[in-house]
């Protein structure tokens, strides 16, 4: 549960000082403006959901986890990085519809 709880800090942490960094007209302004805001994080999902792919195909091949487990699990991280990515850019375009 602590890990949870840090996982969730860090996330916070990271998008406060993002969020921080672009009101305050910093280097991520120009590059974060519109719907590339939204990608950034898509992109962020995709590496952490690779990650965690990369990880679990290291884990020990005694343990619990059979190798058909951690791949069903991979895909359905990929899954839903792909329905996240097409939610975000529907989103993006519905505000785009109502400026």
């Amino acid at each position: 549960m602590s890990f949870w709880l840090l996982t969730i800090a860090t996330g916070n942490f990271l998008v406060s000082k993002i969020n921080n960094n672009i009101e305050h007209g910093g280097v991520l302004k120009t590059m974060l403006s519109g719907a590339n805001y939204y990608w950034f994080y898509i992109v962020l999902l995709l590496v952490n959901t690779l990650l965690f792919i990369w990880l679990l195909s290291q884990q020990r091949k005694d343990s619990e986890i059979r190798p058909i487990e951690w791949l069903f699990a991979g895909l359905f991280c990929i899954v839903l990085v792909v329905v996240v990515a097409n939610l975000s850019v529907d989103l993006v375009k519905t505000a785009l519809a109502f400026l």
